[in-house]
């Protein structure tokens, strides 16, 4: 199949806040890899809109960021882009075969390409936006702005792609034909296997002066409402056991807030919020952890699980559609915990987890084949289309 491929063009449009195509365009590089994009093989060019204006080309990347100048106004940008795109393509000379978004107000922004140089438009779906909406308290405009840009962008899509079962379902909910979804994953653990190797057992322990009498109980991902960092951190403060650290590896809006909680519970010598970690950090983290646990209200296909199970930590999560795709039923690859069940019965499948029970090693050992069947493979996006 390999030499069968085609090297294809391809036209990104999105949001670049941290302005990480200046900062680190190395972690940029890496993302496109990680989304099977194939930086290396397929010319990609990619449009965003950030706090000031960059652009470079490095490689088969050339990525151009334009200064917004009304604060962080998506709509107004969504719709400036139905028009910028085509004229971005033309003055960089940039003809795409593919014009790929993972927002669906972005759909629309392909329009124009799609009539000027027959682009085809790809969506990939990781989460499911309206529910995401709901978590994060959005004003009742926005999730309208996001819920009718589903109903009519939807008619627009040529290749519809997701990374899991959950997502593809959300799809089909849409009215989308199952048929039409072709599930891609994205390459999580593959691409970091030199970082894997590497990883040293004891560094999160001497970074926050954890001795070897405390059991880490590690969480990661986006400081937002809707990955249940406030549930987790009220549960933890619960607990009867003395002997857990609580480590959150993640930046987000609700840093400020989750670090206030914390101060109110009494809980900063238990408590760690310890900021974004690299790609080749993060796997020290699971070096060190003892359980992993993740608490989210809504979940598309949370990559945290399949890098947590790789590295053979028993892993909780609260049971929502996009956990239960990775754990299966409680006790399968993993524990799975709702709030009805009471504090008692988190403590319970904690306390399995950090102690290491037989039942829990052989939890572990269906929880890494499993991931390891998923991401034994070479397919990259042109293998989709």
């Amino acid at each position: 199949m390999k030499n069968q491929r085609k090297p294809l063009k391809i036209f990104i449009i999105g949001y670049d806040w941290r302005n990480i195509l200046e900062n680190n365009f190395k972690e940029l590089e890496e993302r496109l890899k990680r989304d099977r994009l194939e930086p290396d093989f397929n010319n990609l060019f990619l449009m965003a809109w950030s706090t000031k204006r960059y652009h470079k080309k490095e490689g088969n990347i050339e990525a151009l960021d334009i200064r917004a100048f009304f604060g962080r106004f998506k709509l107004f940008y969504d719709f400036l882009s139905i028009f910028l795109a085509p004229y971005i393509a033309l003055k960089y000379r940039f003809r795409p075969d593919i014009f790929l978004t993972r927002d669906f107000p972005s759909v629309f922004s392909g329009i124009l390409l799609k009539i000027f140089f027959k682009t085809k438009t790809v969506f990939f779906l990781g989460s499911m936006p309206t529910d995401l909406a709901k978590s994060r308290n959005f004003s009742f405009l926005r999730w309208g702005y996001y819920y009718f840009s589903e109903i009519l962008a939807k008619r627009l899509v040529d290749v519809y792609l997701a990374n899991g079962e959950t997502t593809r379902d959300y799809l089909v909910r849409l009215g989308v034909k199952k048929e039409n979804i072709k599930i891609m994953v994205e390459d999580i653990v593959l691409r970091d296997k030199n970082f894997i190797a590497a990883a040293k057992k004891g560094e999160l322990r001497k970074n926050f002066n954890i001795g070897e009498d405390k059991k880490i109980l590690l969480s990661v991902g986006r400081l937002e409402k809707e990955k249940g960092f406030d549930r987790l951190i009220d549960a933890f403060g619960q607990l009867c056991r003395d002997d857990l650290i609580l480590i959150i590896a993640g930046d987000g809006s609700l840093k400020r807030e989750l670090d206030d909680r914390i101060n109110n519970l009494g809980l900063t010598e238990k408590v760690f919020l310890a900021g974004n970690a690299t790609r080749e950090k993060i796997w020290n983290f699971y070096k060190d952890a003892d359980a992993f646990i993740l608490l989210s209200y809504s979940e598309g296909n949370p990559t945290v699980f399949r890098e947590a199970m790789y590295m053979g930590v028993p892993v909780i999560g609260s049971k929502i559609d996009g956990i239960i795709e990775f754990i299966g039923a409680d006790g399968d690859k993993g524990f799975l915990w709702d709030e009805k069940e009471g504090i008692n019965k988190l403590e319970e499948k904690i306390s399995k987890s950090v102690n290491n029970l037989k039942e829990v090693e052989e939890i572990k050992k269906r929880a890494k084949s499993y991931i390891e069947e998923n991401i034994n493979n070479e397919y990259i996006i042109n293998d989709f289309l």
